[in-house]
């Protein structure tokens, strides 16, 4: 059962500015579908509030059995990718070149996990009655309003300082760090908003080219692995500047940063199941 569910929730992975959301044998979202930015993505909304029948969730649950062994493969790749970060972090060199070439890696699993979800969210707006799918567009249209933030500096800075009990000249180092990280990916941030908004044109109403998709996200590429390498880097300076019980503490805290950013530990549970 756990298996199955994660594989579900994998499905609805999005790695821009979506959450996951886990869905239950009875076709519901567990987590409130609740986005990375707390707004509901469209395809959380469909199984939350659209109210599918019996039928349709059957349909929903063939859908995301189909997709498994794609997303399966996709997410191992982006663990791998991810732990090499965690191992340059802590290698105490840190090789910007080398990140950037895990970045690209990163980026385009990111393009096949747009695909993957586009496809899905494309078959599970056919099997949708006209009511639902009017409702469905209304919610991706206000879902797209809404562009990817720099993290919360301030809420960062607080949560750090409480885990790793930092002291004041380690807090002002990371203000620092985190002010310089916030400069660089905040153009970054608004172009990845114009990527949501052109793929949502090209996405309306149930409408799914790959070939379109991939050429679209493909231009974004380098959005993305700048992206992860930014938060690397600030990662990595952090890492720096923190004691060694600090740092052991810090690699197990979850990814900073919001989108892009680097998973710099193991994923509650550890590694995906096979």
């Amino acid at each position: 059962m756990k298996r199955r569910k994660f594989f579900l929730a994998c499905f609805l992975m999005i790695t821009l500015s979506l959450g996951i959301t886990s869905f239950a044998q009875d076709g519901n979202p567990r987590n409130g579908g609740q986005g990375m930015h707390g707004h509901h993505s469209p395809i959380e909304f469909i199984l939350r509030d659209l109210n599918l029948t019996t039928e349709q969730k059957d349909k929903v649950r063939a859908i995301f059995t189909a997709e498994r062994s794609t997303i399966k493969t996709i997410l191992d790749n982006n663990f791998a990718n991810h732990q090499k970060l965690h191992d340059l972090i802590k290698s105490g060199g840190f090789n910007i070149a080398q990140a950037r070439v895990i970045a690209e890696s990163l980026a385009n699993n990111q393009i096949l996990l747009i695909v993957e979800k586009q496809r899905g969210e494309s078959q599970i707006y056919a099997i949708l009655n006209a009511d639902q799918q009017a409702k469905f567009d209304q919610t991706q249209t206000k879902f797209v309003e809404h562009n990817p933030m720099p993290p919360n500096e301030d809420r960062l800075i607080e949560m750090l300082s409480n885990k790793l009990a930092l002291t004041p000249e380690q807090q002002t180092q990371l203000s620092n760090i985190l002010t310089r990280q916030k400069e660089g990916i905040t153009p970054l941030l608004e172009k990845l908003g114009q990527f949501h908004q052109q793929l949502a044109a090209l996405t309306a109403k149930g409408r799914f080219d790959q070939t379109q998709i991939t050429n679209l996200a493909g231009q974004y590429v380098n959005v993305m692995a700048d992206l992860t390498v930014a938060h690397t880097t600030a990662h990595f300076n952090i890492y720096s500047l923190l004691t060694t019980e600090q740092r052991e503490d810090f690699l197990r805290f979850p990814p900073l940063g919001g989108t892009g950013s680097p998973f710099l530990g193991r994923p509650e549970g550890g590694r995906p199941p096979r």
